[in-house]
């Protein structure tokens, strides 16, 4: 349509003018004040233009809202998921600013704002509030740096909507959709998409998806959220279905690191496991899974030591897992050993009763108490010179780069 296009087109280049060589000027009332004049003396609605057309004037009056036990059951989820759609928007469009300003955000404040906000709404018969990211976008391309801008701009469409409605009549949809983008445009970034991409792939398929979803779905943008929240969901299963698990060595530097991925020598007779990630019902049969086949290619061990200091929650699954996997060195011959459990990990063993099966003396706060026990108890019949020194295996020459990163 020639005319849409032509408003469009005009739209464009007045905000972008306006924004580059008069930024300290309203750009967007100017452009909405000119393309209105415009389309009324080139009769543009004649012509097939959608324009605003009758806004209805004065202020929603005060009702209290009428209570109907019926609804409640009714209403209790579509009540939910659109406060929580409303949450996600509204926090969304705070974190996409605050980035630009380095504010601080706090979740709390916004929860708060928006609990009181729909209060007042549930009384003056309007809808339910959310943080609109064209508004937002619209109010931070326009200079808005603190909350008050929204009292003013309340003010003014209060004076608007009392006053200055008739006025409105002319004004081209295709100008409101114009400063729309102008606005939106600003806060696209790329960089953040690549960054992304380069810490985690994961995240950065969760953000193009969404993206790409919302936009497919527009308006019905919680579609494109229920998406995202279901990907990131499923890939946070899975990274923490596999955490890192590895028998370790004493490195060059005097710290314990992969003896596989730092080609490290271990110990037929003696191991010391390590386990990072929490220890929860969808990882356990993996930790037991990893220590029956670790022990399995040690016919000869006597002592296996896990250090469990990166767990820092654990369920009834991982818990009855760990006292399976204790029983099972028991009566495979081989004295097992924990090391560094968290205080409220400790505290959910003890509660459980898992210190007395295993036995307390079996379970030590630092790792060089247990080697100390092991050695008392066991002497010569263990080997424990790869937990005393540095023993690469022959020609390897380990990198401290990226392997550093996953020890």
């Amino acid at each position: 349509h020639a005319p849409t296009l032509f408003m469009s087109i005009l739209a464009l280049m007045l905000l972008i003018l306006f924004k580059r060589f008069t930024p300290k000027l309203p750009g967007i009332l100017l452009t909405v004040v000119i393309t209105t004049i415009v389309a009324w003396l080139t009769g543009y609605q004649d012509k097939g233009g959608a324009v605003v057309g009758v806004v209805p004037a004065g202020l929603p009056a005060f009702a209290w809202p009428e209570y109907d036990s019926t609804h409640i059951k009714d209403l209790m989820l579509p009540a939910g998921m659109i406060a929580f759609l409303s949450f996600v928007e509204a926090f969304s469009v705070a974190k996409a600013v605050a980035s630009k300003t380095r504010q601080r955000l706090s979740a709390d404040q916004e929860m708060v704002g928006k609990g009181l906000a729909n209060l007042v709404a549930g009384v003056m018969q309007g809808y339910p509030v959310s943080g609109s990211f064209s508004r937002t976008a619209i109010a931070f391309d326009a200079g808005a740096k603190t909350g008050f801008a929204a009292v003013v701009s309340g003010i003014i469409v209060g004076i608007t909507l009392l006053f200055l409605t008739p006025w409105m009549y002319h004004l081209p949809v295709a100008t409101l959709a114009a400063v729309i983008i102008v606005a939106v445009a600003s806060l696209i970034q790329i960089a953040p998409l690549i960054h992304s991409w380069k810490v985690n792939r994961h995240d950065c398929f969760v953000a193009f998806v969404v993206f790409n979803t919302t936009i497919y779905f527009a308006p019905h943008l919680e579609k494109g959220v229920y998406i995202g929240i279901a990907i990131s969901l499923a890939f946070y299963i899975y990274r923490t279905m596999r955490p890192h698990f590895a028998e370790v060595s004493r490195y060059a530097d005097g710290t314990y690191r992969d003896a596989l991925l730092f080609g490290m020598h271990t110990s037929d007779t003696l191991a010391l496991f390590r386990y990072d990630g929490d220890l929860y019902f969808v990882n356990a049969g993996y930790l037991e899974k990893r220590l029956v086949n670790a022990v399995a290619n040690k016919p000869e061990l006597k002592v296996a030591i896990l250090d469990i200091e990166a767990v820092d929650q654990i369920d009834t699954t991982g818990e009855e897992m760990l006292t399976h996997i204790s029983e099972w060195f028991r009566e495979a011959g081989i004295d097992f050993y924990i090391t560094r459990p968290k205080f409220k990990v400790a505290q959910v063993l003890k509660r459980t009763g898992f210190y007395d099966k295993i036995g307390e003396d079996h379970i030590f706060s630092r790792r060089r108490d247990a080697l100390a026990t092991i050695i008392h108890k066991y002497g010569d019949l263990v080997d424990m010179e790869h937990l005393t020194y540095h023993l690469p295996l022959e020609n390897t020459l380990p990198e401290t780069g990226n392997k550093q990163e996953n020890s």
